[in-house]
């Protein structure tokens, strides 16, 4: 990995220590709630303005507040979480402590981002060419970087949409104004649109044949999915109102995985073994999770890093973060790597 950034240093050093603090009973939860907050908050607030070269204004210090409010909200949850397992050995304490670490890099590019940008900061990370042009800026020869966060802001627009749609065949096959074949035939349909939308938004540009075949694939195994489920429904009385719209929405959520899988694909790399909300994880489509991808020097060669969200992960997103770290890509070849407990 490249060297760490002073406040990335900090903030790991930090982890480790109150994590021995509260497992040994020296700190308090609620002790540890409010250190991890300041700390968090001079971490991110560094790499932002490292990000924009110093750069103050009142569109960049909302920006920041946000994502130092995005965080706080993690915490929040980790905090719900300890207090559930007040038995977590130290070191996974530390870990969940240590990947706040990981959005340091997202809270510096989202400056570079906001200061390079053509356009208004407040406008979201737009939905196609500009994210292709923001990889590209953020992409060095060799360095780190973070794949956009799958629940960013500018995502919003797509999950709205399509939520909407899903929600509406969802109530029409409960209600009975759908037959099954209907339903089956329109869903079919909105999960090739959400998948090629999202699917765009993380290309950030024109797809290639290579992108399309990718594409097709991830349309494909979802219609297998789909397919399955409209054969439990044949027994509809089986099924609430509630239940089939839980259900419709994980196929939403998976257009994460489509989004992250294009972002990986516009960054030069292979497919990756899985991407986070594929469905290949305990936690299935509601993985919140990360790929965190080391540009080496040699041509078409990267150290690709499974990265946890600090309260939100599953067994086997823990074991990926800790077998896939990392997974080598050289010469745009995926190189061999453990698949023992990293799948559901």
């Amino acid at each position: 990995m490249a060297a760490l950034s002073p406040a990335e240093s900090r903030l790991r050093r930090r982890a480790a220590a109150l994590a021995i603090l509260l497992t040994s009973g020296q700190l308090t939860l609620e002790q540890l709630a409010a250190v991890m907050r300041q700390e968090i908050g001079l971490a991110l607030t560094a790499a932002f303005l490292a990000g924009t070269g110093g750069q103050r204004s009142p569109e960049l210090d909302a920006a920041l507040r946000t994502a130092i409010q995005r965080e706080y909200t993690e915490l929040d949850r980790l905090t719900r979480l300890l207090q559930q397992r007040p038995d977590m050995p130290a070191a996974d304490v530390q870990r969940r402590l240590e990947a706040f670490a990981d959005s340091l890099d997202e809270a510096q590019m989202e400056g570079e981002r906001l200061t390079q940008q053509p356009v208004s900061p407040l406008i979201p990370l737009a939905i196609g060419g500009a994210l292709g042009a923001f990889l590209e800026r953020i992409t060095r020869p060799a360095g780190r970087t973070m794949l956009p966060r799958i629940d960013s802001a500018g995502m919003q627009r797509l999950y709205t949409r399509f939520q909407s749609n899903m929600d509406s065949l969802s109530e029409a096959l409960a209600n009975g104004e759908l037959l099954l074949d209907d339903w089956h035939e329109r869903m079919r349909r909105e999960v090739r649109n959400l998948h090629a939308a999202f699917y765009q938004a993380g290309r950030g540009g024109a797809l290639t044949p290579e992108d399309q075949a990718r594409l097709n694939e991830i349309i494909q195994r979802q219609w297998d999915f789909l397919g399955n489920w409209r054969n439990e429904l044949t027994d509809a009385e089986g099924f609430t109102p509630e239940a089939i719209r839980n259900r419709a929405r994980m196929y939403l959520y998976a257009g994460n995985a489509s989004f992250q899988d294009a972002a990986v694909a516009a960054l030069g790399l292979p497919p990756l073994p899985a991407m986070p909300g594929d469905g290949s994880t305990v936690c299935l489509t509601a993985c919140k999770c990360s790929w965190q991808i080391m540009r080496l020097e040699g041509n078409g060669d990267f150290d690709c890093y499974w990265r946890l969200r600090p309260a939100e992960h599953c067994e086997t997103c823990e074991t990926r973060a800790a077998l896939w770290s990392p997974i080598q890509v050289r010469g745009g070849v995926v190189q061999p790597f453990n698949r023992v407990g990293v799948f559901a």
